[in-house]
């Protein structure tokens, strides 16, 4: 008798492909599972910074808000730029915010623009700053340019809007390096 010779593939085989393509769609799984779940906490803390950065931003808005105000109250009722210098303090007295003055006429400012309206430099008072903190690394720098409302179309222009650092980053990690020894 003649013996039956089949051909193609074998049990065993067939078995060892289905093994190999259920361990590439596990890995291919996870993977896609890793990715998805980093990208999740990756908008989650882009979305915390975010929120942070815009409350922050309404507190300072708020401020600029109540400063424009009582500077134009100010402003009103003062007849002269000393009065008015010399109300300045007790319209900043409730809040966060410092004012730093600018001699009239003086020279030596650092300022690169001129009086809105006015085309000269003289009109520039000084500037009120302040700060709001947006986490325990990071803080909004307000800084308002405050101009002569008696020789100005403007009390004041904002010259800084800025995040900044509220402290120097320090790295904390160690690396065991070859010391050449």
């Amino acid at each position: 008798m003649r013996k039956k010779t089949r051909m193609g593939l074998n049990i065993g085989t067939s078995s060892i492909l289905l093994v190999f393509v259920l361990l590439c769609m596990v890995t291919f799984a996870a993977l896609s599972y890793v990715s998805a779940n980093g990208d999740y906490k990756l908008s989650r803390s882009l979305a915390d910074r975010t929120a942070a950065y815009y409350e922050a931003d309404g507190k300072a808005e708020a401020t600029e808000a109540l400063l424009y105000q009582r500077l134009s109250q100010l402003a009103q009722g003062c007849s002269d730029i000393d009065a008015y210098l010399n109300g300045i303090p007790g319209v900043l007295e409730d809040t966060d915010c410092t004012f730093s003055s600018q001699t009239l006429g003086g020279t030596g400012t650092d300022h690169e623009e001129s009086s809105p309206g006015t085309g000269n430099d003289s009109s520039f008072l000084g500037n009120i700053s302040w700060q709001v903190s947006l986490n325990d690394t990071q803080i909004l720098q307000i800084t308002l340019d405050l101009w002569d409302p008696f020789t100005s179309d403007t009390l004041f222009t904002v010259s800084q809007w800025q995040v900044i650092q509220a402290r120097a980053w320090e790295d904390h990690s160690t690396m065991n390096l070859y010391d050449g020894s």
